[in-house]
C-alpha cells in the first residue's frame, strides 16, 4: 500500500517486467503550524480523497492544527 496526494495514479513499468502488486492508500495530509490550508482547501482535499474512495490520512501536532483538522474532516463529511 502507497500513501500518495489525490489524482495520483499507478502505472505498470514501461520494461514489460512484472507489474507489482501495489495499491494506493490513504491520501497523506500534513499539517504545518506555518503552513495551514484554508479550512475550504482542507476540506476539499479530504473530499477529493473520498471521491476517489480513498481515506485522508491527517497528521498534525499542534493544538491549533488538531482544531483545523477536527473541524475539516467534519465538514468534508
Amino acid at each position: 500500500m502507497v500513501m500518495a496526494d489525490v489524482g495520483t495514479r499507478l502505472t505498470p513499468p514501461d520494461d514489460g517486467g512484472p507489474v507489482p502488486v501495489v495499491e494506493l492508500g490513504p491520501v497523506k495530509v500534513l499539517l504545518d503550524d506555518d503552513r495551514l490550508p484554508s479550512l475550504a482547501d482542507l476540506v476539499e482535499l479530504v473530499r477529493s480523497a473520498h471521491a476517489e474512495g480513498r481515506p485522508a490520512a491527517v497528521h498534525c501536532n499542534a493544538i491549533r492544527t488538531r482544531t483545523r483538522t477536527r473541524t475539516g474532516t467534519r465538514w468534508a463529511g
